[in-house]
């Protein structure tokens, strides 16, 4: 398609074209930015939002993040060698004489991925919600505020409640759970995640407790009433509850592929359901969707089956199974009742070094 073209009538912007529209600035959709753009393949990432980084995640990655993502002393607060494991009466630890995971400020993590893909050529449209998105015979139109973008397909990057996965009628079976959390002024420079299981605490989920350094996430996520078993999380820690942020996690099993569009991260519930982490699986997923869409522009093919063969199928035979696993591990624990729970967690407990040598915070 070439070079970006503006359509203009006086200072307001008509029309903008480019290659591949991506709905979405969060990490996964910079990411993937960054990514086409590195490929010669023009991109604008769109997003609803005037600036750009979410506070309501907790930003506990695995290392397996260096793959993808330099480590930044910018954005990087902490790191992590293990989890102690709460149920009601119970409790064990696991970890290891390595570091297992970095914690990130969320924000300044967002801000930078943001960058890097508008230094890699990527154009942004921030502050513009897409309001509607037509498929044409060989282009989609999005359209935002007064901008109308026109491109070959278009990405949805645009999280657990997407925009463009319900508007196209992308089918699914996923669920969500309400996530909140706080941060507390609380130093704590403690190696190890505390996690809280047990349907008291938190019914369909569990809660969490995350050192920061100079700082202390407190954490719930629930199928029900999640702002109620956060306050009482929090009093039971003698947190008092003041600042939160909230925002929703999505499980289950979603297409992520139409004719010229296709979803990536969150969007196409690739998350962790024992955990509820997406950013590992969607970067997995986003280095998959920009080689299909490389291989869609030499060849001219945004077909649902072409997206299927070199998108789904791909991604599908790397996470799949995973996400079925922990989807049935997360269903186990929802089932459980407290001295249930307590029985498991003590079984665990005398497994902990075999757990030590081959568990994965990603893949089990």
């Amino acid at each position: 398609m070439g070079r970006p073209l503006y359509l203009a009538f006086g200072s307001m912007i008509l029309m903008y074209r480019a290659q591949v529209s991506i709905i979405g600035a969060g990490p996964i959709g910079s990411y993937l930015s960054k990514k086409l753009a590195q490929k010669g393949i023009g991109t604008v990432l769109i997003d609803r939002k005037n600036t750009v980084g979410k506070y309501a995640c907790s930003g506990l990655i695995s290392k397996r993040i260096t793959s993808f993502v330099r480590m930044n002393g910018a954005f990087l607060e902490h790191k992590i060698d293990g989890a102690v494991f709460h149920s009601p009466d119970n409790s064990f630890t696991l970890r290891r004489n390595t570091t297992q995971a970095y914690v990130v400020d969320r924000p300044l993590f967002d801000k930078h991925l943001f960058s890097e893909a508008v230094r890699a050529g990527a154009k942004t449209f921030l502050g513009a919600p897409v309001e509607k998105i037509c498929v044409l015979k060989d282009a989609v139109e999005c359209t935002a505020g007064q901008e109308k973008i026109t491109s070959k397909m278009v990405v949805g990057c645009d999280g657990a409640c997407s925009f463009l996965r319900d508007h196209l009628g992308f089918p699914g079976k996923t669920r969500l759970v309400n996530g909140i959390m706080s941060y507390v002024d609380e130093c704590n420079s403690s190696s190890l995640v505390e996690l809280y299981y047990g349907k008291r605490v938190a019914p369909g989920f569990f809660a969490w407790k995350i050192p920061r350094g100079k700082r202390t996430e407190y954490g719930l996520a629930a199928k029900e009433n999640h702002l109620f078993y956060f306050k009482k999380f929090l009093s039971s820690q003698g947190v008092l509850f003041e600042k939160y942020y909230a925002h929703p996690i999505v499980f289950g099993e979603q297409e992520s592929c139409k004719e010229r569009a296709i979803l990536v991260g969150d969007a196409a519930a690739q998350v962790k359901p024992f955990s509820g982490g997406g950013l590992i699986y969607g970067f997995i997923s986003a280095d998959i969707a920009a080689r299909a869409i490389k291989k869609a522009f030499d060849k001219d093919d945004f077909s649902k089956e072409f997206f299927q063969k070199e998108y789904e199928s791909r991604w599908h035979k790397k996470l799949l199974s995973k996400i079925r696993i922990g989807g049935a591990l997360r269903g186990i624990l929802d089932s459980l009742d407290n001295s249930e729970l307590d029985a498991l967690f003590g079984a665990l407990s005398e497994e902990k070094k075999s757990m030590e040598q081959i568990g994965d915070m990603d893949f089990l």
